[in-house]
C-alpha cells in the first residue's frame, strides 16, 4: 500500500518549517547577545585606562567616552585573535608606529618602545571626520587609544605617549630646538590647546614622510560603563 503525503502531512511539514526557522532566528540573537556579554566581559575586566587626547578628540565631535565605547564590538575572528604574546614576556608592540625611535635629545639616548600584550588592537572604532582627516579608537590592552589623520599630521598615542609624525618638513633649526617647547608652538590643535603638553623627543630616521615629535601626555583612569 502506497503512502503519499497527505494535505495534513503537508500541513504539518509547513508549520514545522516555520517554527524551525522561528526558533532559528531565535537561537541566532540568543548567540549575538551572549557574543557580545563575553566581549564586554573581557573589555569591561581589562580597560583601567584612557588616553586624554582621545576624550578630548571625542568632545570636539560632541561625543563622551561612554557614548563611544557603547558602539565598540568584536572583530571578525574574536575571541581566537588578536593573538596574545607569550606569558613570560611582553612583546614589542611591532604593528604601531610608537613600535621603535630613535629620540634625538641633547644626550643622545635610545629610547625603549612601548610593549603590549595583544599584536595589535582588540578592537577599532572609526569615527567620521571632514574630508581631510579621520580618527579611530583603538583599544589596546588595558587602555582605550586613539590613532587620526589630521589635515597633515598623523597622530597616535600608546600608554601615556602621544606620537605625532609630520607630513611635512620643519626648518632644521625649529626641529632641533623643539625638544621642551609646547607642542601647540609647533602644531596647533584645539584637542591639546591649554593642555601644556611639551615636546620631550623627536625622532626621524625611522619614519619617511617627516619629523616625529613624541609628547608624554599620560593616561586617564577609566572603568567601562557596564562594569561600574
Amino acid at each position: 500500500m502506497l503512502d503519499a503525503p497527505t494535505d495534513g502531512d503537508r500541513r504539518r511539514i509547513r508549520n514545522a518549517r516555520r517554527e524551525a526557522r522561528a526558533r532559528y532566528r531565535e537561537i541566532d540573537a540568543e548567540r549575538d547577545a551572549a557574543l557580545v556579554d563575553a566581549f564586554r566581559m573581557e573589555l569591561g575586566a581589562g580597560v583601567r585606562s584612557a588616553s586624554p587626547l582621545l576624550i578630548s578628540m571625542l568632545a570636539i565631535e560632541g561625543l563622551s567616552l561612554d557614548d563611544a565605547v557603547e558602539a565598540i564590538a568584536p572583530r571578525h575572528g574574536w575571541p581566537a585573535r588578536p593573538r596574545l604574546s607569550g606569558s613570560r614576556a611582553a612583546q614589542p608592540a611591532h604593528a604601531n608606529l610608537l613600535r621603535y625611535y630613535v629620540a634625538r635629545r641633547p644626550s643622545q639616548f635610545t629610547r625603549r618602545p612601548p610593549t603590549q600584550i595583544t599584536q595589535r588592537p582588540l578592537v577599532s572604532r572609526m569615527f567620521d571626520r571632514a574630508p581631510d582627516g579621520y580618527f579611530q579608537l583603538n583599544v589596546v590592552d588595558h587602555s582605550l587609544e586613539i590613532e587620526a589623520r589630521i589635515g597633515p599630521v598623523l597622530i597616535e598615542t600608546r600608554f601615556g605617549e602621544l606620537s605625532v609624525e609630520l607630513d611635512f618638513e620643519l626648518p632644521a633649526t625649529v626641529f632641533a630646538a623643539s625638544v621642551g617647547r609646547l607642542l601647540k608652538e609647533i602644531v596647533d590643535h584645539q584637542a591639546w590647546r591649554g593642555r601644556g603638553w611639551r615636546i620631550s623627543a623627536t625622532a626621524e630616521e625611522e619614519y619617511p614622510l617627516g619629523p616625529r615629535l613624541i609628547v608624554v601626555t599620560g593616561s586617564v583612569d577609566y572603568r567601562m560603563p557596564w562594569v561600574r
